[in-house]
């Protein structure tokens, strides 16, 4: 299949027929009916020996990645190694349709009558499915660096699990785009130098009309290899954009936000924000202010100094190494305020919430209990008379 990638003869030396030179060599092979159902014989059973093939191939693997008493077998089935036997399996009916075509012509009984021009229109339709074949062999091997880096991902870094589909779509393209060149390449004699200047034309034009998109795929590749964050992680975008990764695509990045609702990021947008990865951090860090009333004693607030460190005296949630702070802070406008500082020992939000809640809960209730007020926003105003 790779004699592909070299130029015939027989297809350079011949230029593209005219209309009336097309119908003359198709008169040319075939004469008569007989022509016809030597070609749909040989065309037929060509595709249909190479779908048996196929068929055949593609069943016996998928037998071997089931079984799992032969586990190596399994392994080689379902790896590499299998991916480039499926790849021959699913390019086999075409290639057995295109050694029909050659066949036929090679049998055909006015085989020594046909002009130059049949000869090459023969080689032309043989050589451009073997084109589409060999695309179709490297499609399916494109699979191979997604499961590559998939293998990667699980065993040292789950980063890359999100690469693989990328390198994948990548790979794709570029084996599509050959195809393409190819079967022009063989269908009208356009030289390398053209199809160069078609490209060019042709990738400005699309690369106008698709600014959006390109810079929505580099984005895309800045996240996965600069990894801020990876699938599910908790992360801040700014612009009150928070929520659990769920997917990095090639155009965006899916968040689940804590309302329920699936939003999509463009990636070119998402790589030029200030991104906070929630799920990174160690701890929560908290910080209160608790106002006491202005007619609180000295004492009381150093025994509401002490209460609210006595409660946050819990090495299981609150982080000892960096002890709790607990200061008379400041005079405020209606309150003496107590600055709270402490770090939540675990990353997990819900946990935080609870324990917070229970804290607030014991200082309302040691508050009371000891007769110290809270403060709320209050005005004096003096009358006097005049």
């Amino acid at each position: 299949m790779l004699a592909i990638f070299a130029t015939t003869p027989e297809i350079t030396e011949v230029s593209a027929a005219s209309a009336g030179t097309f119908r003359r060599v198709l008169t040319e092979i075939f004469p008569d009916g007989t022509a016809v159902i030597y070609l749909a014989a040989f065309v037929c059973g060509g595709f249909f020996l190479g779908w048996i093939l196929k068929r055949g191939i593609l069943c016996a693997l998928a037998k071997m990645r089931g079984n799992g008493k032969r586990s190596a077998t399994r392994r080689a089935a379902a790896g590499i190694g299998g991916i480039v036997a499926e790849a021959f399996a699913r390019a086999f009916p075409l290639f057995f349709l295109a050694a029909g075509i050659f066949l036929f012509r090679e049998i055909l009984p006015n085989h020594a009558a046909l002009s130059k021009d049949a000869e090459a229109f023969l080689s032309r339709a043989a050589w451009i499915v073997l084109a589409v074949a060999q695309t179709i062999f490297l499609w399916t091997l494109t699979r191979i660096p997604a499961r590559l880096a998939q293998n990667y991902a699980r065993r040292h870094d789950a980063t890359f699990r999100t690469l693989g589909p990328l390198i994948n779509a990548l790979m794709r393209v570029f084996v599509v785009g050959w195809g393409i060149l190819l079967v022009i390449r063989i269908a009208t004699d356009t030289q390398p130098a053209e199809i160069i200047t078609m490209l060019g034309i042709g990738g400005l034009a699309l690369g106008l009309a698709s600014q959006d998109t390109v810079k929505n795929f580099f984005g895309s590749a800045m996240l996965i290899l600069d990894r801020p964050f990876v699938v599910g992680d908790t992360i801040d975008a700014g612009s009150d954009t928070l929520g659990t990764v769920t997917k990095i695509g090639l155009r965006s990045t899916r968040l689940n936000t804590p309302e329920g609702y699936e939003i999509s990021i463009p990636n070119a947008d998402l790589a030029n924000r200030t991104i906070r990865t929630i799920s990174a951090r160690r701890s929560i860090r908290q910080t209160l202010s608790i106002g006491v009333t202005y007619d609180t004693t000295p004492g009381k607030v150093r025994e509401a100094l002490a209460i609210i460190s006595e409660l946050l005296r819990k090495p299981e949630y609150v982080e000892q190494t960096k002890p709790p702070r607990v200061f008379f802070d400041k005079f405020g406008d209606s309150a003496l305020n107590i600055q709270v500082v402490y770090f939540f020992k675990s990353p997990d939000v819900m946990e935080f919430l609870k324990f917070n809640q229970q804290l607030h809960l014991e200082i309302l209730e040691r508050f009371n209990a000891a007769g110290i007020a809270f403060a709320f926003p209050t005005q004096t105003i003096e009358l006097k008379k005049v």
